[in-house]
């Protein structure tokens, strides 16, 4: 091999890495947007959840987390009360819109417009990165990649 070669395969390889270190990173920052947007979600059913048994007593109806497209919010079901809508991160949004997981005084959960029990996250794309599933009898909440 002469030394014209040598140069012009690093060089090659130089713009090849060039191209493909940024987008590894960016693939890092998107799977650790979605990781926290599914966080997010399940903490709020969790709130929901604990708000429903500790409220029981002057709340029979319990509490319910309300999503739409691109945000959820929490919702009293007994006063009808909102509380501020929560937005998740950029380029995440939820797979099926006006989806409410509402939480009885005893735990439980149950959706109430005929979904399955589990809220999918999907990306920009329509391809689902994250799901958080909860489980109607107890009301225990877990997020899962897909």
């Amino acid at each position: 091999m002469t030394l014209l070669e040598l140069l012009a395969v690093v060089a090659i390889v130089g713009i090849l890495a060039a191209l493909t270190v940024p987008r590894l990173a960016d693939s890092a920052a998107w799977s650790v947007r979605g990781e926290k947007c599914a966080a997010q979600v399940a903490a709020a059913l969790k709130l929901a959840r604990r708000l429903a048994v500790e409220n029981g007593a002057t709340n029979p109806t319990g509490y319910a987390v309300e999503c739409t497209q691109a945000s959820y919010r929490l919702l009293n079901l007994t006063t009808g009360a909102y509380e501020p809508a929560v937005t998740l991160a950029g380029g995440y949004r939820f797979k099926t819109t006006n989806y409410r997981v509402a939480f009885d005084p005893y735990g439980g959960a149950r959706e109430t417009n005929g979904y399955p029990s589990s809220l999918q996250i999907v990306n920009n794309g329509g391809i689902t990165k994250w799901a958080v599933n909860f489980e109607p009898a107890t009301g225990y909440v877990w997020c899962e990649a897909r």
